[in-house]
């Protein structure tokens, strides 16, 4: 049995014009995404951490105060494996990452 750790956040991301609302993204051991599903009922082992999620296959990335650049840069990338970034603090509204957003690798 693979071993995991799932994150439920208002939204994910695969591109700038595609997101899913309120999923779970399985992470594996290794940093990997293992599965992206709705969240329709409470999951067990399942840890809320808000804000968005933007799946990538990249494993670093530079520095972003725009979202735009943000998104294009970390989606831009088709290669395997696939990697989750979690922007906390987001600014729903304006769509924008604001002053107190962290930006970390699951």
């Amino acid at each position: 049995m693979k071993m995991c750790k799932k994150y439920a956040c208002h939204r994910v991301y695969d591109s700038y014009h595609h997101y899913l609302n309120q999923s779970v993204v399985a992470i594996s051991s290794h940093g990997e995404v293992l599965s992206v599903t709705s969240l329709s009922e409470e999951i067990s082992f399942t840890e809320w951490i808000g804000g968005i999620i933007i799946l990538s296959h990249l494993t670093e990335i530079p520095l972003h105060t725009d979202f735009q650049e943000l998104i294009h840069h970390l989606t831009s990338h088709t290669q395997s494996p696939l990697y989750a970034w979690h922007v906390s603090d987001f600014d729903f509204q304006q769509e924008t990452i604001s002053p107190q957003s962290i930006i970390r690798r699951l």
